[in-house]
């Protein structure tokens, strides 16, 4: 029951073996579990025959897309890894093609003697059924032929200031066609009053510095800030904490802008896996981003309708589509913002090892998307987390 329970905590379902493939287990082990998942209890151990002949069942059922067989610890054990090798040996003669995913722990040779045979191994139940999930998902928001993007052709340099700060990173986002707010870098409270007031109060203020990607550490951001008397002390008061918390820090200035509110937060990012290139990934944003760890990633670029499917692959999709009364954000946004920063990773593989853009803001539908950080990380630049 711990792999059915395993199984089911991630989406995962036992379908019911055909009536002939537990005819065939009952009639070998009368007192066996055949409907699934198969327990035959220590006979298919203790008896080797009878291991091969209810694999060979099993697998040739066709009711399940991937079988998985639970080993624990036993090719620990001379005797009981030799009858598992040899029948795992006949099985995968028999069904070259047949996922099957073995749930086992061993030394180091079995277990590449398995990885040979197309046999992949994990250790435990959870990990088994999590693994298998996630490449269903991965099946799900593969690129389909009639919608693959274009080949993107590497693009020139960007900007000077993309990779100082956010305000030339959401620049040079903007310009890829991820939505961003109208804001302003400014140099005294003076400015910044000038700027609130042209905005439209409230507003929010941000520390520019390219030695702070992370602002909130050192007091850098102020919200909800609503007078030109507000913007005056609250421009002060940052500076302050930033001198205090950050003394050697360069600080271009602040950033004036508008305060923005939506339904829902994403987390958008991009980077360069060593073995499949530039990919982009999307997931719940906010402060919900590292507790609930719920994303996707699919390798750059992806056009819309991609995007679209790796959202509706979050397990919190149902509260961005309106679930229990919450309004439904504007996913046709989300998916186009995605689709663009991935277009953009992928244009810029040469410079860019990151992008990071948290959060990204969900209006309700139909009202748009707008990124309200951004970082840009260099190749070869140290890792800023």
């Amino acid at each position: 029951m711990l792999l059915a329970d395993a199984a089911q905590s991630v989406g995962l379902t036992l379908p019911e073996l055909g009536q002939e493939t537990q005819r065939q287990i009952l009639e070998l082990v009368p007192f066996a579990s055949a409907r699934n998942p198969v327990d035959a209890t220590a006979q298919m151990s203790s008896r080797p025959d009878l291991l091969e002949k209810i694999m060979t069942a099993v697998v040739a059922d066709d009711r399940a897309d991937t079988v998985i067989l639970p080993l624990p610890f036993s090719l620990h054990l001379p005797r009981l890894r030799s009858i598992y090798m040899d029948t795992l040996r006949n099985i995968r003669a028999q069904f070259p093609q047949r996922p099957i995913v073995l749930c086992v722990d061993g030394p180091e040779d079995a277990l590449t003697e398995l990885h040979a045979l197309g046999f992949p191994t994990v250790e435990s139940f959870d990990g088994c059924c999590a693994t298998i999930a996630a490449l269903v998902r991965l099946q799900g928001v593969s690129k389909r032929p009639q919608d693959v993007p274009a080949a993107i052709e590497q693009a020139g340099p960007l900007a000077a200031d993309a990779f100082r700060h956010e305000l030339g990173a959401k620049r040079a986002l903007a310009e890829a066609g991820v939505p961003v707010l109208a804001e302003r870098l400014v140099q005294d409270a003076d400015a910044a009053a000038r700027a609130a007031t042209e905005i439209g109060y409230p507003v929010v203020l941000k520390i520019a510095s390219p030695d702070l990607p992370h602002k909130t550490e050192v007091g850098g951001v102020v919200v909800g800030v609503g007078s030109e008397a507000e913007v005056r002390r609250a421009y002060a008061q940052m500076l302050d904490r930033v001198a205090t918390n950050a003394p050697n820090a360069t600080i271009d200035g602040v950033i004036v802008a508008p305060m923005a509110k939506g339904v829902a937060e994403l987390i958008l990012g991009s980077r360069i896996d060593p073995l499949f290139g530039p990919v982009v990934m999307v997931g719940l944003g906010g402060i919900f981003a590292e507790s609930l760890q719920d994303s996707a990633v699919q390798m750059a670029p992806v056009s819309e309708t991609q995007a679209m499917a790796m959202l509706k692959s979050l397990r919190a999709f149902a509260v961005l589509d309106g679930a229990r009364g919450r309004p439904r954000a504007d996913l046709d946004a989300a998916a186009r913002a995605v689709a663009a920063l991935s277009r953009f990773a992928a244009a810029h593989t040469d410079t860019i090892a990151e992008i990071d853009v948290n959060p990204l803001l969900l209006r309700a539908k139909g009202e748009g998307a707008v990124a309200l950080d951004a970082l840009l990380i260099p190749r070869g630049a140290p890792p800023t987390h």
